[in-house]
């Protein structure tokens, strides 16, 4: 993996010292090129670290200040849609509030010693999974789509078209290959065949039903009910690992 910026932001100041040392020893162990920039309040984060900020791992309760690590999680995410976000609090109400910054995980302050290794090397493993590109050849032209973003892939005759959400809608692109071949090399990657002529990117799936599966941007494709039961399964598999 490239170069790493990790974020750190707490106001206890002795909380912080101990988390920074932890994170960047944790690094450390496992030759992972990065480095870690701690603060103790949102308004010290400059602008610059926040465009290039891979993961962070956040306070949410700032009693001292008119804002909370939800607050400055949605600062950051406006900036990266990508980025990794931690919560690492004493509280767990705010969980509700950490859907809508998707936050990747939640650490209880005192049970950091025992999981922060397994929470840092999950976010990383998480973000080569957003970082990995799908290859496709359109007019002799190469074009790489991000793997995250990709809804689903449908087959027509000789050719597939990647569906591909790009700032807030729907781009297709067509190229020659069969859908057998695209669930060979994707398959790994979170994508399932629901149907003959679908697969869809599990990332994206909102509700599967025997007859219909609706995906991200409430796109409605037909499911096969011959495969539903061991496809239903794979993908229930594949949601509690995440």
């Amino acid at each position: 993996m490239d170069w790493l910026n990790i974020l750190v932001c707490d106001d206890d100041p002795v909380f912080l010292r101990e988390q920074t040392a932890n994170i960047s020893a944790l690094l450390e162990r496992h030759h992972l090129p990065a480095k870690v920039h701690s603060f103790s309040g949102n308004n010290e984060i400059p602008e610059r670290l926040l465009q290039c900020c891979d993961m962070a791992f956040l306070d949410i309760d700032f009693p001292r200040a008119e804002y909370n690590g939800i607050d400055i999680a949605r600062r950051l995410r406006a900036c990266n849609r990508n980025m990794v976000i931690v919560f690492v609090t004493g509280f767990v109400e705010y969980a509700r509030e950490g859907y809508e910054v998707q936050a990747f995980r939640y650490l209880l302050k005192n049970e950091t010693p025992q999981k922060l290794e397994q929470c840092l090397l999950l976010g990383l493993e998480h973000l080569r999974a957003l970082r990995k590109t799908y290859p496709i050849q359109i007019s002799g032209e190469t074009i790489h789509l991000p793997i995250e973003d990709i809804l689903y892939v449908e087959s027509q005759k000789h050719t597939a078209i990647a569906y591909v959400l790009r700032n807030g809608s729907v781009k297709s692109y067509r190229f020659y290959a069969s859908l057998s071949s695209v669930e060979t090399e994707l398959e790994k990657d979170g994508f399932l065949r629901v149907q003959k002529s679908y697969l869809v990117n599990m990332r994206h799936i909102l509700k599967y039903q025997v007859r219909e599966i609706v995906l991200t941007g409430d796109i409605h494709l037909p499911a096969s009910p011959k495969i539903y039961a061991e496809q239903k399964q794979k993908y229930l598999f594949w949601k509690g690992r995440q």
